[in-house]
């Protein structure tokens, strides 16, 4: 089948009933949560029963020593992603002693910043990159938010998508894909509002984060919060850096994509300036840029490449095009052990497809502003109904676009062969937000009476019994877990050993073009 350039991808397969092309898109996760002792931050190093965080694949560190990231591997069925990272959990939760996993997007109150050691992976150049660039985050900007966890999702269509459309006879698969990719790209941008309102997990803050109550919250037992809050992670008060959105990266193809990071990875910024490069002790950033390297721009979402090497992505992406769409902006649901609901695995893959096939214009500075401005008011004032948000310049009340917005989602979740009853009940979540997650969030703190760190310690307690119970035996994956640790620590003895360069010439020839 041949779908023209310019139609209506959506509409190109209800017509079609192409349901075989989209069925079996693949699905991976990257789930981050902190190591706590008693409901407080470990500032201890990274437990060698899970192997090197630098070369396991499956279990490693992301900024700090006790902020830990599980990757699954990715597959078509939806379920054994489920139980692949439930199986991580698992292992992780044997091998810690009395460590837990915290279930909060937002970190324990943390007294002292001293608490929060940065991830070290070795003596290895690789290993001091990893270690420069996230000292660079530190000072850019600031140890707390670096430790705010959420969850990756990686989606892919199947391969026989790609065989089974092409624009027209003459354009390759690689250009196809990345042409509908960042159709996907900038449809997430209009609509990452929607995920908010129902993924939303962080309408509270720890009052460590702030010495006063920021003016648009309210203050609570040991937590600032908003009446109608979903995500303060993704708000200006969590994971967003404000200098960020100054920033112009282009979505309107991966040529413009890579032009703007490659400019904003090699000019210079004053303000980092400030910084340097080293003290007595250690490197204090990569280098002076606006962005150390494209890692750091903060998008909700990215197209990446699955190369398995330590290039650069915006290299792979070049080289290679795109092969899965990473989406960032979810936030850890407490109420499930793994961070994320099996149904909600579901939802998001009925949502990023229907961003993909669905008509994308080009974005310009207005619609990127309004698209920023419709997230912030989301994850601040989300489940407030009466809430307006802007459409292409227009008011629009959120919840009639939310409306329409599942509406049309519907025959995607058919051709997924997804049961309706899913977003049916994301349509009762619309109709009473107190059961969205974020809404039940703030309602356990109320009528339980919980400080904030009650509500953690109480849920990671729980969650670590309930897989100190499990056997071994009873996890599929052990044993390929176990294996990766062994072969990890081997790896890095490897790479250490293997190291001829000084570290300077090392970081010359990674930035190259």
């Amino acid at each position: 089948m041949t779908a023209n350039k310019h139609e209506n991808l959506l509409d190109y397969f209800l017509a079609n009933k192409s349901n075989d092309l989209i069925s079996n898109g693949k699905i991976g996760i990257e789930k981050e949560c902190l190591r706590v002792r008693q409901g407080h931050l470990l500032n201890s190093s990274h437990p060698k029963e899970l192997g090197s965080a630098l070369c396991n694949k499956y279990i490693t560190t992301d900024f700090s020593e006790s902020l830990l990231e599980f990757v699954t591997e990715p597959f078509s069925d939806k379920d054994k992603v489920r139980l692949f990272l439930d199986d991580i959990h698992h292992f992780v939760s044997l091998n810690i002693g009395d460590d837990k996993l915290w279930p909060l997007s937002y970190p324990p109150h943390i007294d002292n910043l001293d608490e929060i050691l940065i991830a070290e992976y070795g003596t290895s150049n690789l290993a001091k990159l990893k270690r420069g660039y996230r000292v660079g985050l530190a000072n850019r900007y600031g140890k707390q938010m670096q430790i705010i966890a959420g969850i990756h999702y990686n989606y892919s269509f199947p391969d026989i998508f790609w065989e089974g459309i092409n624009f027209d006879q003459s354009k390759e698969q690689l250009s196809a894909k990345n042409e509908i990719y960042f159709r996907g790209l900038r449809n997430i941008q209009r609509l990452n509002w929607l995920i908010l309102y129902f993924l939303g997990a962080s309408p509270v803050i720890p009052k460590s984060f702030y010495e006063k109550c920021p003016p648009e919250l309210n203050e609570r037992n040991d937590f600032y919060f908003s009446q109608y809050a979903t995500s303060l992670r993704m708000s200006k008060y969590g994971y967003q850096n404000i200098n960020q959105t100054k920033l112009n990266v282009s979505f309107d193809s991966l040529e413009k994509y890579s032009e703007d990071l490659n400019f904003l990875t090699k000019t210079s910024s004053k303000e980092f300036e400030k910084i340097g490069n080293y003290n007595s002790r250690e490197i204090q950033q990569l280098n002076t840029n606006y962005l150390q390297t494209e890692d750091e721009y903060y998008s909700i979402a990215r197209p990446k490449n699955s190369e398995q090497s330590d290039r650069r992505t915006i290299k792979k992406l070049n080289d290679h095009g795109i092969d899965y769409i990473e989406y960032r902006a979810i936030d850890l649901n407490p109420f499930s052990r793994i961070g994320i609901k099996y149904e909600d695995i579901l939802f998001l893959e009925i949502f990023l497809v229907y961003c993909s096939l669905k008509e994308s214009p080009l974005l310009d500075k207005d619609e990127v502003s309004e698209n920023y401005n419709n997230s912030s008011l989301v994850s601040l004032s989300g489940r407030d109904l009466k809430l307006i948000l802007s459409r292409q310049g227009q008011s629009i009340f959120m919840k009639d676009w939310a409306e329409k917005t599942l509406d049309e989602m519907r025959p995607i979740a058919d051709l997924l062969g997804i049961n309706k009853e899913l977003l049916d009940k994301k349509s009762e979540e619309l109709e009473s937000p107190e059961k969205t997650i974020s809404g039940r969030m703030l309602e356990s703190l109320s009528q339980e009476n919980f400080s904030y760190q009650e509500l953690g310690t109480s849920l990671s307690e729980k969650y670590s019994e309930e897989y100190l119970t499990k056997n071994k035996e009873d996890n599929v994956h052990y044993d390929l877990l176990q294996i990766s640790v062994e072969k990890s620590l081997f790896n890095q003895l490897q790479i250490e050993q293997s190291d001829k360069d000084t570290f300077k010439k090392y970081l010359e020839e990674y930035f190259l073009d």
